[in-house]
């Protein structure tokens, strides 16, 4: 891997055993996927799960990171016993409880610089990024959105790597970070069948679902979307192709940056065409459903965290009325 004179210093350790750690870590794994050099970092996003130890030996005598750096949502287990008297067992490994470590943690976080937004949308309390951004992300949802909406090019990420791009302020140059990786390979087209405009947001959830499970990890291009098609539809349909996939970028025509065209979506190349219908929608709700009966015992909002049109839809639903005893929500 070709490095920079600065790039050569951090690997050198001259600027501390935990930069060179972190450097380390990058290189090794640019290396695995052939990348040929390292490339700055805009913006770090990660989860908080990154065991103390490891967190301490990539940061060791390190002041602070070298670029925006922000805090995942995260389980306080604090919070849950003094709020809901909810206590688990301690599991290990990454599941981790015990209160003393976990606020170790993010003290050792916010001491490098890490700001504790605590939300797997970023981009919703104002860390938008620009076209062209380079981002690593652990949650899977704000990569295929950074990549999808935004135009900023955030690959696939560990948590190990993820800080140590904190640290360093570079990543290794290889997947969709690479503009000519960023070509849809699939496209997919909405069958006759379906109408979008009269599609809910669970329907657009099922439905980018079953586009995860068929395309896997390659790049997406999305035909026959209503031109009006809101934000929250559109985060409804990219957020699950990495969660029954691993696809990182979904191009939706006249949305996304790169994608004004079909055209600019595929840049010249001849992409694998599927369609979806109303069976693949309806496969996906049974995938994703495996209650016996109608009795509700929880309800959770989220994941990616609703934005405050979402927040504003709900309260009106519940407004003036109470949560039935028996669900926890």
């Amino acid at each position: 891997m070709k490095l920079t004179d600065e790039e050569k210093a951090m690997l050198n350790g001259d600027y501390g055993v935990g930069v060179q750690r972190s450097m380390d870590l990058l290189v090794r794994w640019g290396e695995l996927f052939d990348a040929d050099k390292l490339i700055k970092v805009n913006h770090v996003h990660m989860t908080c799960n990154l065991p103390i130890g490891c967190l301490l030996e990539l940061s060791e005598n390190t002041a602070c990171v070298r670029t925006t750096a922000t805090l995942h949502a995260v389980f306080d287990p604090r919070y849950w016993r003094e709020a809901f008297a909810i206590v688990l067992k301690k599991m290990g490994g990454y599941a981790r409880t015990d209160e003393k470590e976990f606020e170790n943690r993010m003290d050792h976080f916010k001491k490098l610089g890490f700001l504790p937004t605590f939300t797997c949308a970023p981009y919703a309390i104002g860390f938008l990024p620009r076209p062209g951004d380079v981002l690593c992300l652990t949650g899977s949802s704000g990569q295929i959105i950074s990549n999808s909406f935004f135009g900023a090019r955030a690959g696939r990420e560990s948590v190990s790597t993820s800080f140590a791009a904190a640290i360093t302020g570079r990543t290794p140059l290889m997947g969709v970070v690479k503009k000519e990786n960023r070509f849809a390979e699939v496209l997919v087209k909405i069958g006759a069948d379906l109408d979008p405009v009269s599609f809910t947001e669970a329907d657009y959830g099922a439905l980018g679902y079953s586009i995860g499970s068929a395309v896997g990890g390659k790049n997406v291009a999305v035909e026959g979307l209503p031109k009006d098609i809101s934000f929250e539809h559109e985060r409804m349909l990219v957020s699950p192709l990495p969660v029954s996939g691993s696809s990182v970028l979904c191009h939706i025509i006249g949305v996304t940056p790169e994608a004004g065209t079909l055209e600019e979506a595929l840049g010249g190349k001849k992409p694998q065409v599927m369609e979806v219908h109303q069976k693949d929608i309806t496969e996906a709700y049974r995938k994703l459903t495996n209650a016996k009966g109608n009795e509700v015992d929880m309800v959770t909002f989220g994941c990616p965290h609703l934005g405050i049109k979402e927040v504003g839809n709900l309260a009106s639903l519940v407004e003036g009325k109470k949560v039935n005893p028996n669900v926890f929500a």
